[in-house]
């Protein structure tokens, strides 16, 4: 994809060493809207009050099970505070968000 900022001032380098907080902030929202919608309902169902089944993400699941398989993440996620990359790597690479 070609933006105008990058024919007016060359494009950005591909390729990063570190997960800034910018990009941080774009992927915490991107759990949070998941999150939210249910989309993690798949794999952490969450039951519906009146038993009929799931009707979203069990959030409480969610968080235990990443907290398990990404142990030195802090929970809840925050927009702010920037883990480590290879913690976010690992959380990305992780069956448990994809």
């Amino acid at each position: 994809m070609s933006y105008f900022t990058d024919r007016e001032y060359g494009e950005r380098p591909a390729v990063a060493e570190t997960i800034d907080e910018r990009v941080w902030c774009g992927l915490y929202s991107l759990i949070e809207t998941r999150l939210g919608n249910g989309a993690f309902g798949f794999r952490f169902p969450e039951q519906c009050p009146d038993g009929q089944g799931a009707c979203g993400c069990d959030q409480q699941a969610f968080a235990r099970v990443l907290k398990a398989e990404v142990p030195w993440i802090d929970w809840p996620l925050r927009p702010g505070d920037v883990p480590e990359t290879p913690i976010i790597l690992d959380l990305l690479g992780r069956k448990l968000i994809n």
